[in-house]
């Protein structure tokens, strides 16, 4: 059963349709539309339904075709069904190739509480094409970006450079031999560190890095704030903070919002009160078993984890974020 992004369907149907032709084996191709908003539990329970009416068994396999959205999802699914199926995962969002598409984690939101819900369950195969890119929306690009540039601040500072070079690449659709050795290299290097760690026995996770308030951004925008874009939001509010503490020198800090300023934000957030985004952290100690484990940076590719945080630096960094005009 092959659980597929429909606009992902309809630009490629003509090559699915001849790919599970050639398999000789009963197959569902199932177009779904899910937004972050639409992201919980009856989305899953109705792809339930449609698996056990089609007649999925204990040996059938799911295949989530789309975005990290479509990844968690059938990631779920697969989880549950009949105590848990294979599932293979093909990612077709820059997200979801560097991100979604290579870790083993799985969920859906839960009454505004985003991934409350979810597994470890890792795929029996995921496949990366860069292909899919070349039809990817802006937007999109953006929200990959702001992700891969997560990964590399936290993991290797060469490739942190080499992404910052080439980024007009990824906003222009050119691609290349070196955006294809960027996608590939975050990719694995993602492997590497995930797999130190990979059913998060240690709640110290570098690549927590920009997820600190970027849930919070998500569900008090009521999801018109995509996830990537809000975990760049919080990367430059954890940078601004590092700043404060003079962990990361003021010229790094410019530099960093001058990149996230060429990759470009496509909605502008409307800002809460700094005291809404301190309540939020006891959420955030709560899914990390009571510390805060901040990720901050001291440079790229040098991450420190902290478990303060005070209102008085949040309140300056989104004052911060406002005269930038990434906040409104």
């Amino acid at each position: 059963m092959v659980v597929i992004d429909p606009i992902i369907y309809e630009l490629y149907n003509k090559q699915i349709d001849l790919l599970f032709k050639a398999i000789h084996c009963p197959y569902l191709i199932k177009p779904i539309q899910i937004d972050e908003s639409e992201k919980e539990m009856d989305i899953v329970l109705d792809l339930v339904q449609e698996a056990s009416d089609f007649g999925m068994r204990r040996d059938s396999i799911f295949i989530g075709f789309g975005g990290g959205i479509t990844m968690d999802v059938v990631g779920v699914l697969a989880s549950i069904y009949r105590r848990g199926i294979k599932y293979i995962r093909i990612p077709t969002t820059l997200l979801g190739a560097i991100d979604a598409g290579v870790g083993i984690k799985t969920g859906v939101n839960f009454k505004c509480k985003k991934s409350l819900l979810g597994t470890f369950y890792p795929p029996t195969y995921s496949i990366i094409s860069t292909q899919f890119l070349s039809t990817l929306p802006l937007p999109q690009m953006r929200n990959g970006l702001f992700e891969l540039l997560k990964a590399t601040l936290v993991m290797d500072k060469s490739l942190t450079i080499k992404v910052e070079k080439n980024i007009h690449l990824f906003l222009n659709h050119e691609a290349s031999q070196v955006t294809d050795e960027i996608i590939k290299e975050t990719a694995f290097e993602m492997v590497r560190e995930l797999n130190n760690n990979l059913f998060e026995h240690s709640y110290e996770r570098i690549l927590d890095f920009g997820h600190t308030f970027s849930g919070y951004i998500e569900s008090s925008s009521n999801y018109q704030i995509s996830h990537g874009e809000a975990v760049g939001m919080d990367i430059i509010i954890s940078a601004h903070i590092s700043s404060q503490r003079q962990w990361l020198p003021n010229s790094m800090l410019h530099r960093l919002l001058e990149l996230f300023k060429k990759v470009g934000f496509t909605n502008m957030y409307k800002a809460q009160p700094a005291e809404r985004f301190f309540a939020y952290l006891s959420e955030l100690r709560n899914h990390r078993a009571g510390d805060l484990n901040m990720v901050l940076i001291k440079d790229f590719g040098h991450p420190v984890f902290t478990n303060e945080c005070s209102i008085d630096e949040i309140q300056k960094a989104l004052e911060f974020m406002k005269k930038n005009g990434i906040f409104r």
